[in-house]
């Protein structure tokens, strides 16, 4: 990875700062993208303390606009991009009768618009230089439809689709695209997260003794190296993979029967909506 440069989406915390610093460490330079100013001003610290470059800017992902700003700026400083890391992404928690239109649209335009609007300004450089690689972090629920947070589902589900078909358009170009499906990983992406009639946060729990931020990012480096098409850093995300295949009937009525259990759980529709605005950030 030395003389790279890795652009990461989502860079200030979680995984992006992990993927980040593994790639720094490889001798990458690193250019870091998210709304959180001051967690980016702390990488680019962390990342310089190797010995490499590290560029941050705020941008916001949903943001078509200023994301052809930012790609305006690097290509006017000649920064090429060898890596592309779409990381960033948000959770919502709810019943999908249940989540507002506003929701799916923040949803939206953060895990699939985000990953679109760096890909159609990034990845044309890559094409006209015939190298590179894009990496689509997706999630174990794009592979597995998950009650209650049906409608993140919907989107990591979108984003792997997505990452198979650049994966098969952009061989011939000698790009290579990996998308990431982690399950449960200690990130603040459960404290950013949006509820509806179901509070997200109660997966604490889970998230407390979820796999590091730091595994997923040396997994990803090791995918880049030899263009892995697909990984799942999880335990649970390789089972929900594996079991989709071998039973998918045995999938879908143990979902079924997680929506009735997870039912008696439904907050008050209008209380939920009415502290929908506890987060406004990228989160990872």
């Amino acid at each position: 990875m030395k003389d790279r440069t890795v652009l990461i989406t989502g860079a200030a915390g979680g995984i992006g700062r992990a993927t980040a610093l593994a790639f720094a460490r490889e001798g990458a330079s690193i250019v870091a993208a998210d709304i959180d100013v001051e967690g980016l001003a702390a990488l680019e610290t962390a990342v310089r303390a190797h010995g490499v470059d590290c560029r941050g800017r705020r941008v916001d992902v949903s943001n078509a606009t200023e994301v052809q700003d930012f790609a305006a700026e690097l290509d006017a400083s000649a920064v090429e991009i060898d890596v592309l890391v779409n990381n960033a992404g948000v959770l919502a928690g709810g019943f999908l009768l249940d989540t507002s239109l506003e929701t799916w649209r923040w949803l939206i335009g953060i895990n699939v618009m985000g990953p679109i609007h760096f890909n159609h300004c990034f990845v044309p450089g890559m094409v006209a230089r015939r190298r590179g690689h894009v990496v689509n972090i997706a999630s174990g629920a794009g592979i597995i439809g998950l009650p209650t947070i049906g409608a993140y589902s919907a989107t990591k589900f979108a984003v792997v689709g997505l990452s198979q078909a650049m994966r098969a358009e952009l061989a011939m170009h000698g790009i290579g695209v990996t998308v990431v499906c982690p399950g449960v990983i200690k990130t603040d992406i459960v404290n950013a997260a949006r509820k509806e009639t179901i509070d997200p946060k109660g997966a604490h729990g889970l998230v407390h003794r979820g796999l590091s931020p730091e595994a997923v990012a040396a997994q990803i480096v090791a995918a880049v190296r030899q263009n892995t098409a697909q990984i799942f850093p999880t335990v649970e995300s390789k089972f929900g993979y594996l079991m989709s295949r071998v039973s998918p009937l045995l999938v879908r009525s143990a979902m079924t029967l997680c929506a009735r259990l997870l039912s008696s759980q439904r907050t008050d529709a209008s209380d939920a909506r009415g502290d929908r605005s506890s987060a406004h950030a990228n989160a990872r």
